[in-house]
């Protein structure tokens, strides 16, 4: 099993002030590359979309239990393609799970926030065969993609999907 520390990822400015844009998947560094002791180990690591300061991000967000943990991926389009099928078989029992998606203009969502349970409704997450979405509120949906994975939206806006990854948590070692 793979497995790398999350501090491996070269954590820099997403758009580089050159202008240049390098694809995210090379913006990783060798597993050698030690990050700090409160960084999570990522089994079947590293990941192609989370640079180091958004692992930290993420994880200060999630609850104790889960703040503790390694990751393990669950899914990821790059290695097991871009089924919602897949997606569902993969993630399915695997417990408390991280989505990240990465449309063509290299945004992430969720967008660096995070927004409490209002308990206005039940609904957390709604999905089908054709679709699959997360939050929301007022008749929209916070997260909405499409089955095969190529298109998406927001609240706010449509968008074309490049890469979506699940992580799971396990036990530190």
């Amino acid at each position: 099993m793979e497995k790398h520390k999350a501090g491996n990822a070269l954590s820099h400015n997403r758009r580089q002030k050159a202008g240049a844009s390098l694809p995210r998947r090379s913006m990783m560094l060798p597993a050698e590359s030690a990050g700090s002791a409160a960084d999570p180990v990522l089994h079947e690591g590293p990941s192609s979309l989370l640079l180091i300061d958004d692992i930290r991000a993420i994880q200060n967000m999630l609850p104790a239990r889960e703040r503790s943990c390694d990751w393990k991926l669950v899914y990821s389009s790059d290695k097991h393609g871009v089924s919602l099928n897949t997606f569902y078989t993969r993630a399915r029992n695997k417990g408390p799970t991280v989505m990240i998606v990465e449309d063509s203009m290299h945004h992430l969502y969720p967008k660096k926030a995070f927004y409490l349970w209002t308990g206005a409704n039940n609904f957390v997450q709604l999905s089908g065969e054709d679709f699959l979405s997360v939050g929301g509120g007022s008749g929209t949906m916070g997260l909405w993609l499409n089955d095969d994975f190529s298109g998406g939206s927001s609240q706010t806006e449509e968008f074309s999907v490049l890469s979506v990854e699940v992580w799971g948590f396990v036990a530190s070692e």
